[in-house]
Order: C-alpha cells, then structure tokens, then sequence
C-alpha cells in the first residue's frame, strides 16, 4: 500500500513545503521525506491511524535525527489506502517532527486531492 501526501512543516522561518510517501505493509512503514530541497529515507511503524518514522535527514546545517509523529485524518487509515470507495476528498494526516530535540508541527492532504488540508499553519 502506498500514499503520497504533499506537507507543511511549520518552521521559525516560515512555512516549508514537502512531500511524505509513505509504503505499509502489516505494522512497518517505509517512507520519503522530500523537504527542504532533499530526499529523505524514514522507516517505522503503524497502528490503524497512527504512526511514527524515524531516520537521519539533511538540513541545512547538516545530518540531523528525525522522529515523525503523527496520525492519518479522515476515511483512510493504514489498513485501507487502497480501498475503493474511500472518500479521498477528506484523507490527511497531521503531526510532529522532531528534528535535533526541536519540535515542528505538520499537517497535510493526501497529493493531488482536495479537502482537509494542509491546514494553516501561521
């Protein structure tokens, strides 16, 4: 099962665009954090909405550890992302990430659709 959500990590310096893929099987999640100008590789694991990631991430002032924290929002959860009749107008997820000990909020849609999200972030 795979899920594309475009993000917004919300920063000191502003609001920063991203994408998070996520691919699950029956409780671990691979997945790619594209932000910041770089592609990144999270792994970890998921309960029905909920789930954390974790990995080494590029920054601008280097390699810095990384937690993802968070929960899917809507219809979708991890043990349907390919079910059809899913109202995909209303799929998300919200969360943390936890970069160096610093904390962030993110939230998100699921790519290409509309609906829930990104929520603001201001």
């Amino acid at each position: 099962m795979n899920e594309a959500y475009d993000i917004i990590l919300k920063s000191p310096l502003g609001p920063k665009e991203g994408t998070l893929l996520i691919e699950a099987t029956a409780r671990r999640l691979r997945g790619t954090l594209k932000i910041l100008g770089e592609e990144n590789q999270l792994v970890g694991v998921h309960d029905k909405e909920n789930f954390h990631l974790k990995g080494i991430i590029n920054t601008a002032i280097g390699r810095e550890e990384c937690i993802f924290d968070g929960r899917l929002l809507g219809e979708r959860n991890f043990r349907n992302l390919d079910a059809i009749g899913v109202n995909d107008a209303e799929v998300g997820l919200e969360g943390s990430i936890s970069i160096n000990g610093k904390s962030y909020l993110v939230s998100g849609s699921a790519a290409g659709r509309t609906g829930i999200g990104p929520a603001k972030v201001g």
